[in-house]
């Protein structure tokens, strides 16, 4: 096992999150890798790490990065072997003057023939004299007046409607990146100080990072549970409650009456997002409401958790929708996305969200704004509620869009508030709840 130590390696985590680092340790016994002077990534936002430990089963994928290595010398050679070329090289290239004088410019030029090279070079031209710049600017022209348009005009886009509606997605795309760039002096989130959240009761509620929720949760599943269907199945559940309440409640879902079923449309994306929203549909399938999920990928590419739930809220017995839930993006950026096309086919549903007057319920941070930093870009979602899972994010500090915000019982333990991140002192906030609504405190 020593052979191992030492390396550089590049490994995948089941959950998403990429760590680089030095291999410190190796326990074949407990499967357990030990890295030294990490680097954690996902979704584009990295933290540093002095150590690191990974459980064999975690490990999704690992590479060797092999280290740079210098191009040996055999031999090095004496400056006056060096000179000696160069004063071979010189003898060769300019054998017909003396090196020992200065250089005559005036004679090296009178040597030149300027008509001989220019005329080998029109012979050997082949382009067509009428194709050339300098001949077309000497075609006599008209003088144009300074308020006359040179350009020609087309009174209608020479591509069809699917085309057109591709090219204002790929610039609506285009303004979100360039908004992003415009906000460059904003690359560091928000941290809990002055500006913070706390519940109706009091209660402060700490923010986090999506890099140190991931690893949160990462915790909870190795060490201390619960596992990651059993924090979906949590979360899901309380978004489903709070769709119901903002749709009328009792008042809106009755057991055994024959008035409409309330219609939801659920658009996931191929993330825990998406999973949280495929939970969320089933629960409020059995609660009689019609629902629709939508989700911009294929089959092959969807990720296990979806996957999974997917095939659970099937097995479940949806015009105009009376909500719509925003589980696309979640804690991940839109503009991470590997996949051009996932990236247009994402912005389509934002916009339409826009074009509708039903409320909104966003799973996390609103797609379209900077799960980080909470900077909104100009195509993003503006829903009524956001519902954010397991502890409030970073974004929220920042972010303008959110809406009312509720913070989610996910079922993490206690001891989480005690881990060496950035939280602040805190206890649960939820009480006897598991869904509480919370505000954003100027002290």
């Amino acid at each position: 096992m020593d052979k191992f130590l030492g390396l550089n390696v590049e490994i995948t985590l089941s959950n998403g999150i990429q760590v680089n680092g030095t291999v410190s340790d190796l326990d074949p016994k407990t499967q357990q890798l030990s890295l030294r002077d990490c680097v954690l990534s996902i979704h584009g936002m990295k933290q540093q790490l002095s150590r690191y430990t990974v459980q064999g089963t975690e490990i999704q994928d690992l590479h060797v990065i092999e280290p740079v290595k210098m191009k040996r010398q055999d031999s090095v050679e004496s400056p006056s072997a060096n000179e000696a070329k160069i004063s071979k090289k010189n003898q060769d290239t300019f054998s017909d003057r003396d090196n020992t004088q200065d250089f005559d410019f005036e004679e090296q030029l009178s040597k030149f023939d300027k008509k001989k090279v220019f005329a080998e070079i029109k012979k050997n031209d082949q382009t067509d004299p009428q194709t050339l710049l300098v001949n077309i600017n000497k075609k006599p022209t008209d003088k144009i007046p300074h308020n006359v348009n040179v350009l020609q005009e087309s009174t209608d886009w020479d591509v069809d409607e699917s085309e057109r509606e591709d090219v204002i997605e790929r610039i609506a795309v285009s303004q979100m990146q360039q908004q992003f760039q415009t906000e460059a002096s904003i690359t560091e989130p928000m941290r809990d100080g002055n500006v913070h959240f706390e519940t109706i009761t009091g209660s402060y509620c700490p923010t986090v990072t999506p890099l140190e929720m991931a690893e949160i949760e990462r915790t909870c599943v190795n060490e201390t549970g619960p596992n990651e269907e059993q924090m979906l199945e949590n979360g899901g559940r309380g978004l489903a409650m709070l769709v119901m309440q903002a749709i009328g409640g009792e008042t809106r879902i009755k057991p055994l009456t024959n008035q409409l079923k309330p219609e939801i449309v659920i658009l996931c994306g191929n993330n825990k997002a998406g999973a949280y929203g495929v939970v969320a549909g089933r629960h409020l399938a059995n609660h009689g409401c019609n629902v629709t999920i939508v989700i911009p990928f294929s089959d092959k590419e969807l990720n296990n958790l979806l996957a999974f739930q997917l095939k659970i809220f099937y097995a479940t017995e949806a015009p105009h929708p009376e909500l719509i839930i925003d589980a696309l993006c979640g804690t991940q950026s839109l503009l991470d996305l590997p996949k051009e096309s996932d990236r247009y086919a994402i912005s389509a549903l934002i916009k339409w969200t826009g074009s509708l007057p039903s409320p909104i319920v966003s799973v996390d941070v609103p797609s379209g704004c900077h799960p980080l930093t909470g900077v909104s870009a100009p195509l993003c979602v503006r829903p009524r509620f956001t519902v954010s899972m397991g502890l409030l994010k970073s974004a929220h500090l920042r972010s303008d869009c959110t809406g009312t915000l509720f913070l989610c019982d996910i079922g993490l333990p206690a001891s989480v508030f005690n881990l060496p991140t950035s939280l602040m002192k805190a206890s649960s906030p939820f009480g006897d709840k598991y869904l509480v609504r919370v505000t954003k405190t100027i002290k």
